[in-house]
């Protein structure tokens, strides 16, 4: 690559602090709200069909 010259994916990095990270969890994981207690509902059942003999275990094991 030439000096000077960046490219098209440098240009489009984008930084995120750590600070934004741990706001955006706690906003949204982690509070008390029905949506909240929803997605970590599904995280639990996802969490339990992957495991070994879970339901989505067996199916990627026998492909």
């Amino acid at each position: 690559m030439d000096e000077g010259v960046e490219s098209e994916e440098r240009r489009n990095r984008v930084l995120v602090m750590k600070d934004q990270i741990k706001k955006a969890i706690d906003d949204h994981l982690m509070d008390e709200g029905v949506e909240s207690e929803e997605r970590r509902n599904r995280a639990m059942m996802l969490k339990e069909a992957m495991q070994e003999n879970g339901f989505s275990y067996m199916n990627i094991s026998s492909c």
